[in-house]
C-alpha cells in the first residue's frame, strides 16, 4: 500500500468521523421515531452509514471495531 498524504489521512480521517456520527444520530433518530414507517427508513440508513465507516477503516487499512 502506497503513503498516504496528511491530507489525504486528514480527508479520511474527517470522512470516517462524518460517516460514524450520521450512523449514530440515525440510528438514535430509528429507535425515537413514532412512524414505523419512517423508523424503518432510518435504520436502514443508520446500516449505510455504518458500513460505510467499516468499508473507510478497512480500505485504510484501519481497525474495524
Amino acid at each position: 500500500m502506497t503513503e498516504m498524504t496528511t491530507k489525504e489521512l486528514d480527508m479520511l480521517t474527517a470522512a470516517v468521523t462524518r460517516e460514524a456520527l450520521l450512523g449514530k444520530k440515525a440510528a438514535l433518530y430509528s429507535r425515537t421515531l413514532t412512524d414505523p414507517d419512517i423508523a424503518a427508513c432510518m435504520a436502514n440508513i443508520a446500516k449505510g452509514h455504518t458500513q460505510r465507516c467499516a468499508d473507510l477503516l478497512k480500505a485504510a487499512g484501519g481497525r474495524n471495531d
